[in-house]
C-alpha cells in the first residue's frame, strides 16, 4: 500500500493495541526489556509516528526488531526482521569466505525449509535472519502462524549456534 492511499484515521489505538496484544499474549514471544511501554507505542503509533519495538524469544537468544508502524512504502503495521547472532554481541557483516559467511549460509538454509506468508526469506545480512512484515490489514491468525514459524527457526538456529559454541568451548 502506498502512503498517499493510507488514512491514519483508519489504523488508530485499537488497531495498534490489538497488534501488540498478539505478540504479547504469543507463548513463545515476550517484549524485552528496552521496549518502551506499551501504551507510549499505542499512542505513538496511533499517530503514524514510528516506533522501535523489540520483541524476544522465550527459549532461544532471538530477538524481533520491529518498526510500529512501516509508514513508508510499502505502509504497514509492523516490519522488521529476527536477530539472533551466533555469541549474542555480533553486530558486523561478515568478511566474504569468512567462518561468518558459513555460519549465515547455515541460517539461511535452515529459514529455506520454513514459509509464513509474514515471513520474508530475502535477507541477506548475516545478522536479520528473516524478515518480519505485517500488513495493515493483517490476519490474526496468519501473525500467529508466522511467529509460530520464527519460533521454529529460531530454535534450530539456536541448537547450531549453541552445537558450534559447545565445539569452540572443548578447544579452549
Amino acid at each position: 500500500m502506498h502512503p498517499e492511499d493510507v488514512n491514519p484515521d483508519d489504523y488508530g489505538r485499537t488497531h495498534f493495541r490489538n497488534l501488540l496484544d498478539q505478540f504479547e499474549d504469543h507463548p513463545d514471544w515476550h517484549f524485552s526489556d528496552i521496549t518502551d511501554a506499551k501504551d507510549e507505542i499505542v499512542e505513538s503509533a496511533a499517530d503514524f509516528n514510528h516506533n522501535e519495538v523489540y520483541i524476544d524469544h522465550n527459549e532461544t537468544d532471538a530477538t524481533l526488531r520491529l518498526t510500529v508502524p512501516h509508514s513508508y512504502e510499502p505502509v504497514l503495521s509492523a516490519s522488521g526482521s529476527m536477530q539472533q547472532p551466533l555469541d549474542g554481541t555480533q553486530r558486523q557483516d561478515p568478511y566474504e569466505d569468512s567462518f561468518g559467511e558459513e555460519i549465515q549460509e547455515t541460517y539461511q538454509s535452515i529459514v529455506a525449509d520454513h514459509d509464513a506468508e509474514y515471513l520474508s526469506k530475502n535477507q541477506t545480512d548475516p545478522l536479520h535472519i528473516i524478515q518480519l512484515e505485517v500488513p495493515l490489514d493483517y490476519d490474526e491468525d496468519t501473525l500467529e502462524e508466522s511467529l509460530y514459524v520464527a519460533t521454529d527457526i529460531s530454535q534450530e538456529i539456536q541448537q547450531v549456534n549453541d552445537d558450534v559454541l559447545s565445539v569452540l568451548e572443548e578447544h579452549r
